[in-house]
């Protein structure tokens, strides 16, 4: 369902070597500095950041710590760009589109983590001046990880290493038939109510507040669209690819423009280019 050029993109590294390598690490951050907290945080282990709502805890702070430095050592001339790291840096940011350039997601759905519900993931991707070229979603209640290589497709690694290739569900090209997460929080206040209430006129549409469990029930066949009003880079780089490579499309709405790294604006996802124009017409017609 993909197109995919007849080779993948020649990167200066194994691929396979490195989609297991980062992986790995995420497993390692999982079981040691996140899963240990799900459920069992204090009301010390947990601050907040931009707002009341906008939460950090010692699972995030710990498990980018720990990525980062790796991260950077397994291709020389790398750089780490983690979302803790930037709340505290945000200068670091101007670099979100440098030669080589790591995302990292320590606890995406931090909310639902607090909350101690299971929607939640750690993310990591990989950037060429900022183009998407590697991304990785781990799943630490499900034990497992999907993996995209530009070109190359998107696989779901268990956790004794089988892979299993992924690809989007076939869907109606009626956007009422549909499912999906989408949020209008970035929207300009012009119009966000607006756009809350068309939303909410979908039947399909839902809120996970987790970017990458929604990027992968696309993978999986499970949904089929996403909108995210905030674009930042350790959110919407993995997003991108993996929606991407199972053979989604995903441009910047209402421009439909490709995302990069350091874009900003609203990144809508859907299965093809119709029902992304159907979608994006209905969302911007307020």
């Amino acid at each position: 369902m993909t197109n995919h050029n007849s080779t993948a993109l020649r990167l200066p590294f194994d691929v396979n070597i490195m989609r297991a390598e980062v992986a790995g690490l995420l497993k390692q951050a999982s079981e040691t500095l996140i899963m240990p907290r799900w459920r069992a945080l204090d009301d010390a282990d947990i601050a907040t950041k931009t707002s009341e709502t906008d939460l950090v805890t010692i699972a995030d702070r710990e498990a980018e710590i720990f990525l980062s430095p790796h991260l950077e050592a397994l291709l020389a001339g790398s750089f780490a760009l983690g979302e803790e790291a930037c709340s505290e840096q945000g200068d670091i940011l101007n670099r979100a589109e440098d030669e080589w350039v790591w995302t990292i997601d320590p606890v995406d759905g931090t909310k639902n983590f607090v909350k101690g519900t299971r929607q939640f993931c750690s993310m990591v991707s990989l950037a060429h001046y900022g183009t998407p070229v590697m991304a990785w979603i781990y799943r630490p209640t499900e034990k497992d990880c999907l993996i995209a290589t530009a070109n190359a497709g998107v696989v779901l690694m268990s956790d004794d290493n089988t892979e299993t290739p992924l690809t989007r569900r076939t869907v109606s090209g009626d956007i009422v038939k549909m499912s999906g997460s989408l949020n209008a929080m970035g929207f300009d206040k012009s119009v966000r109510d607006d756009v809350r209430e068309k939303l909410k006129q979908l039947p399909g549409r839902s809120y996970i507040g987790c970017a990458g469990v929604e990027a992968s029930y696309i993978a999986l066949g499970t949904a089929d669209y996403i909108m995210h009003s905030k674009l930042t880079p350790w959110d919407n780089t993995p997003v991108d690819l993996i929606c991407r490579e199972a053979g989604s499309v995903a441009y910047l709405t209402p421009m439909k423009t490709r995302f990069s790294t350091g874009a900003k604006g609203i990144l809508l996802v859907a299965p093809d280019d119709a029902s992304w124009d159907a979608l994006s017409a209905y969302i911007w017609d307020v």
